[in-house]
């Protein structure tokens, strides 16, 4: 059997007394399990009910003592507090309750009591965390002029919003993950790279996230990494193994290097005052042949490296109406050594040389063949075609004669 007694007073307040006797129970509460939300600052959330039992009465309060408002189903009337009269909305058929405009002050324990028609109270707890959202993602370096092998940097991300912030990196579109030379601090806020390779230079950007948003710094991160010179190289142009006297060459030096690299040129391992990434050998001449070079110079890692030497190799002219042969000695005595050169000096990498049609010897790539009637008595040299005859006799009389191969020419002296 049970009672119910309501005192009505014509105010703004409606007050509803109830008296309840229920055989072996006179009051009942139950306390469902505590839910969380988040929110934003500026934003709103809405705290539904856990259950969908029907209520007479509700009311919503926070952490416990502060009232929020106050609903009486029977009449309608809906009591908010101040502090909350023009931020809050609440659905009269479920209880649930919108709460607009949140603050971080409005982080807390939100607690919903209903008093069921069997005048049962109900309360039902929600947790609300309230954050500032992640803005103004910033890229702070240590230092943004490195160089490859010797520098280490430290990036710092830095920005507004509400803990806890999470962070992650890209280097483009790559994740960047500790390894031997990357290292995380300040809960991955700092990426620290030690001894920085080329490929450390970004764009670098820094994702921060908290439980209500993310966001990520307008302006990537470039470092400058200078490195090299590497693979320097020499060319030359024409390319041949042997070049006349008077031709026209151009080298070209390159080196990966950054910034470019500077370039000197060498000859015979001795630098020469030309700079720069080409140089002109115009009209050529004997005496210029010899192994370049060239040397690539990094003016910010202060480094060096050399090329690969290429040999160049002036043979002289090639028209045999403009070469002579001349005797050391002219007419020749017997028993004395002679030598029979060409003028102008002119390098002669192969040939053989003969006499009244009867041949002397033979040279190429180095080496020389004497014939029988000669053997101990003629040599050349190898790179000048130079004659040297020793001992002669009245039978090495006669008209010497010269021919090359490389480069082709044939050249004839005066009678010995």
């Amino acid at each position: 059997m049970s009672y119910r007694w309501m005192l009505r007073m014509d105010s703004p307040h409606i007050c509803y007394l109830y008296l309840l006797a229920v055989r072996g129970f006179c009051y009942g509460a139950g306390v469902l399990p505590d839910r969380s939300l988040v929110g934003v600052i500026g934003g709103s959330v809405t705290f539904n009910r856990a259950s969908a039992q029907p209520f007479i009465t509700l009311e919503w309060k926070v952490n416990g003592t502060t009232i929020i408002l106050n609903y009486i189903r029977s009449s309608d009337t809906l009591i908010p507090e101040d502090g909350y009269r023009d931020r809050i909305n609440l659905d009269r058929s479920s209880g649930s309750l919108e709460l607009m405009n949140l603050d971080l002050t409005d982080s807390g324990q939100y607690t919903v009591t209903i008093l069921t028609p069997e005048a049962v109270s109900v309360e039902e707890n929600t947790k609300l965390e309230v954050y500032e959202s992640v803005s103004s993602v910033v890229i702070t370096p240590t230092n943004t002029d490195l160089v490859e092998f010797n520098s280490s940097v430290s990036l710092s991300c830095s920005s507004s919003g509400s803990p806890p912030l999470s962070y992650h990196w890209l280097n483009g579109s790559f994740v960047v993950t500790v390894s031997d030379g990357v290292q995380f601090g300040d809960g991955n806020s700092t990426l620290t790279i030690v001894s920085v390779t080329r490929y450390d230079k970004g764009p670098f950007s820094c994702s921060v996230s908290n439980p209500v948003s993310s966001d990520i710094n307008r302006q990537n991160l470039t470092l400058t990494i200078s490195y090299g010179p590497e693979n320097t190289a020499m060319k030359v142009i024409p390319s041949d193994v042997h070049y006349e006297t008077g031709s026209n060459l151009n080298l070209s030096c390159s080196a990966e290097s950054s910034p470019p690299a500077q370039f000197q040129w060498a000859l015979n391992g001795t630098l020469l005052s030309n700079k720069g990434p080409e140089l002109r050998l115009g009209n050529i001449q004997i005496n210029q042949s010899g192994s370049y070079s060239c040397w690539a110079h990094n003016t910010r890692t202060l480094r060096y490296q050399t090329s690969e030497p290429s040999e160049i190799t002036v043979l002289g002219v090639l028209s045999s109406s403009t070469v002579e042969v001349l005797s050391s000695e002219n007419p020749a005595h017997a028993g004395n050594m002679v030598t029979l050169t060409l003028s102008p000096a002119t390098q002669l990498q192969s040939g053989s040389w003969a006499v009244g049609g009867a041949q002397i010897l033979t040279w190429s790539g180095g080496q020389q063949a004497v014939f029988l009637s000669h053997n101990g008595s003629a040599s050349v040299d190898v790179s000048m075609g130079t004659l040297t005859l020793t001992s002669i006799t009245v039978v090495d009389s006669g008209v010497y004669v010269v021919q090359s191969t490389s480069p082709q020419l044939t050249a004839t002296s005066n009678s010995l």
